[in-house]
């Protein structure tokens, strides 16, 4: 793109369409992106925020929409917090022997880092907080996946990311998703989250999805990651409507708790 001259409509229009895309982009990032220099940039934002078409976040980016963004730590730890808990234990009971352990990022899987239990296993993860809460679990050995930093949620994804996942192989995967319905799967608004999670989905021998009953509200997010037949269990909390758990229940193998 740095090749193209734009003018700044449309340099502004293609902003936009970048962090629809990635998510998040530094100032930086989307200067070199579009070929002009990052003080151009800074007032394309503040133009684009004024519009209400993207929202500046610590030093970047991201759309202004809701559904094109990811709610950042502090709003999920706030919502459904006592489901959230339960959700967590009972994904931890699912554990079993597990040797190999895919942790996904989020304020859920921080509360089951907490509760994972002390014994020797590996647990790969793109969230720092989630490092952070194994910490001081000393026979659990932890990777982080590499690539840029998502400040909203203090977790990484990029092409670092997605090639580590292209190789590694887990027992288990514990994945959430910002929408999951039967007709459309587990979906995320950003491209290369979704990446990552189709790759771990792909090389995990089982996956649990958890997340609360709202996960089914509104439409799908752009970036579809995988299907409800994909999936060995779902952990939720008991306010999912009959009418989903009907839906759920026809999937062959598909285990549900509802806690």
């Amino acid at each position: 793109m740095a090749g193209t001259r734009l003018n700044p409509e449309e340099r502004r229009a293609q902003a936009v369409q970048l962090l629809r895309k990635h998510g998040f982009l530094t100032f930086r990032q989307l200067a070199d992106e579009l070929g002009v220099a990052e003080q151009t940039i800074r007032r394309d934002i503040e133009l684009l925020v004024k519009g209400s078409r993207v929202r500046d976040v610590r030093g970047g980016a991201v759309p202004a929409d809701s559904h094109m963004f990811e709610p950042n730590l502090a709003g999920r730890s706030v919502k459904d917090v006592a489901a959230k808990e339960r959700i967590a234990s009972e994904v931890v009971r699912q554990l079993r022997g597990s040797e190999t352990v895919y942790l996904d990022e989020g304020f859920t899987p921080e509360l089951i880092a907490h509760e994972m239990p002390d014994r020797p296993m590996r647990v790969a993860t793109s969230s720092l907080t989630v490092a952070h809460a194994l910490r001081e679990k000393s026979n659990i050995e932890i990777t982080i996946l590499g690539g840029t930093l998502r400040p909203e949620t203090l977790a990484t994804s990029s092409y670092w990311a997605i090639e580590m996942t292209r190789q590694m192989r887990f027992d288990v995967a514990l994945v959430g998703a910002n929408r999951i319905s039967y007709r459309h799967g587990l979906t995320t608004p950003i491209h290369n989250v979704s990446v990552v999670k189709q790759n771990v989905v792909s090389g995990s021998q089982r996956t649990i999805f958890f997340g609360v009953s709202s996960k089914w509200e509104g439409s799908p997010d752009e970036h579809w990651f995988a299907n409800v037949a994909d999936l060995s269990m779902i952990v939720t909390d008991r306010n999912l409507p009959e009418s989903r758990l009907a839906e759920l229940r026809r999937v062959n193998g598909l285990v549900v708790a509802t806690v």
